[in-house]
């Protein structure tokens, strides 16, 4: 549905999706030429060290260009998508029943005027960003199964295993996010009032209680946003430690290929170096990916 709102935006959309495919190749080919480097330099063959850097230089340089590329179309995609999501919403609300309004409060449509359409139009745009990042990172999973293949299943069963823990995080981030999303639009909804109804409130001497009643509302509101908030800094803690220990042992890994000769100390060198895009950029990518799958289900209350 979001999709079909985008309507003469659609073409930027279709400019992702190819950027998004080079980026992929990008990452299969940009780590093999690199990790060729390494090889030539630790061997002195300049000449070909030097073709190889050319090489580097191209996909590197060719690399940007598509990313800004795809930067550029997931803005115009995403200013477009928001126009029209607003545009369409408001004229919706504009249908509602008076008695709607005042049993949902006017902080639910607020919400689903600014802060959901961005969201959804995030999917499109952040989402796909994402989507992009992962191929990447699964092109160079594909050079590393090229170079070494015990590496690359080292490099599979842990990633597997962290982005099992960021999805267990997101998850319960997910459920803890509801609960917030409920108090922010109470919280909306008490402010609007606030405004309207200053005058009456002053009337009828109930200004005092009003305020006490929005404060414990906006104290609900900051709790369940820290409780949000330990939970992430929580799971964090777990998977950084777990990533530090994984590591450690990958560089067990690599000394036992170097030592049993399955390995070149100048490939370990840059299987090494690959780790941080394999083990931390992959499983940000993925869990930051299912955060704006769990942001698109907003679209269910726009769409009530």
């Amino acid at each position: 549905k979001v999709f079909n709102i985008s309507g003469e935006y659609k073409k930027y959309f279709i400019v992702i999706l190819i950027t998004s495919v080079f980026q992929m190749l990008i990452g299969i080919f940009l780590p093999l030429y690199t990790a060729k480097q390494i090889v030539l330099f630790s061997e002195t063959i300049y000449q070909e060290l030097l073709l190889t850097s050319i090489m580097v230089l191209i996909i590197s340089i060719f690399n940007e260009i598509n990313s800004f590329i795809m930067a550029v179309a997931c803005r115009r995609f995403r200013m477009g998508t928001i126009k029209n999501l607003q545009i369409k919403l408001g004229t919706e609300i504009l249908k509602i029943r008076e008695k709607d309004i005042q049993q949902n409060g006017t902080g639910t449509f607020i919400e689903r005027i600014n802060t959901d359409t961005d969201n959804m139009a995030d999917m499109f745009t952040l989402g796909v960003g994402y989507i992009s990042k992962t191929l990447m990172n699964i092109g160079i999973f594909i050079a590393v199964f090229i170079i070494n293949k015990y590496v690359f299943l080292f490099y599979l069963i842990t990633s597997c295993f962290l982005t099992s823990l960021y999805l267990l995080r997101t998850n319960n981030m997910g459920k803890l996010d509801i609960i917030l999303r409920k108090q922010k639009d109470k919280v909306s909804t008490l402010i609007g009032e606030l405004v309207r109804g200053e005058k009456d409130l002053k009337m009828l001497s109930a200004k005092n209680t009003f305020l006490s009643f929005l404060f414990q509302e906006i104290i609900d509101k900051n709790k369940k946003d820290y409780d949000k908030r330990f939970v992430d800094i929580l799971y964090l803690l777990i998977i950084r430690i777990l990533s530090d220990l994984f590591i450690f042992l990958l560089v067990i890994l690599l000394i036992y290929l170097i030592k049993n000769k399955i390995l070149s100390i100048s490939l370990a060198v840059a299987l090494f170096t690959y780790k941080t895009n394999i083990m931390t950029n992959f499983m940000d990518n993925i869990s930051l990916l299912f955060d704006e799958l769990k942001n698109l289900k907003v679209s269910n209350r726009v769409n009530r």
